[in-house]
């Protein structure tokens, strides 16, 4: 089953924003440069993309192949450089980028050495590649897993081992820089701007379970946010830092 992202488009534009941390750690490793041109793997509808312009003053390009999203980031961004595009099919192929980055997009992708020979051909030497994604042990802590059991074998099979991706990286001609872990431990009770996500399925893997385990999951969730219950929240990243060389 396929998720149509011109459908989820609204609804991700009303509740999805950046993540801080994810944001910071793409900060620290990327290093953007004002005026410098940056591209947004699978930009969606732009937030990060925004953020970048307004902290450094990048010069923001965008490949997202959803109509609507892109639209959205178009608009956002004031920008003709969000173009519709995939890991099959890379546009910009006058311009050399020195910075890339894909937030959560990886585990959409079947065919991940196509990713990495495409934007491996419009990087210059030295350019530096970053992928913000989740390791098996980090899908595992979800605290939504209480919810909705049936995520963890679907993301299982959609994310990529770290170690698949650094080694289908380094089969490209990328050289594998660093990788960092995040982990964020809370306990606190359900937020409503959360559970406002989970009733929009700006989740994306909720459009891939079934429509009664996902009533089942919402009602228990619903329940436990009226009585403000605590729970043991995890949230964590990996970022895997590329650097490309002739």
């Amino acid at each position: 089953m396929k998720i149509d992202y011109n459908q989820q488009a609204f609804n991700y534009e009303r509740t999805r924003t950046i993540e801080p941390i994810v944001y910071s750690i793409l900060s620290c490793m990327l290093t953007p440069q004002k005026d410098e041109a940056i591209l947004d793997f699978g930009c969606g509808t732009g937030n990060y993309l925004k953020q970048f312009s307004i902290d450094y003053g990048i010069e923001v390009y965008g490949i997202e192949p959803s109509v609507k999203m892109r639209k959205i980031a178009q608009e956002k961004l004031q920008s003709d450089h969000i173009l519709a595009g995939d890991h099959t099919a890379i546009p910009f192929s006058n311009i050399r980028f020195n910075k890339l980055y894909s937030t959560d997009v990886v585990h959409h992708i079947d065919h991940l050495d196509l990713l990495f020979q495409n934007l491996f051909k419009i990087s210059n030497n030295g350019a530096k590649f970053c992928i913000c994604t989740e390791s098996s042990d980090q899908l595992k802590e979800k605290y939504w897993l209480k919810y909705f059991p049936s995520i963890l074998s679907i993301d299982q099979k959609r994310f990529h081992p770290i170690e698949e991706v650094i080694r289908i990286g380094e089969n490209a001609g990328w050289v594998h820089r660093e990788t960092v872990k995040t982990e964020t431990q809370i306990t606190a009770s359900i937020s409503g701007t959360f559970l406002e996500r989970i009733r929009q399925k700006s989740l994306s893997v909720l459009n891939l379970i079934s429509s009664e385990e996902y009533q089942y999951g919402v009602s228990l969730m619903e329940t436990d946010y009226q009585n403000q219950v605590l729970l043991h929240q995890n949230e964590g990243y990996t970022f895997i830092l590329f650097e490309r060389k002739s």
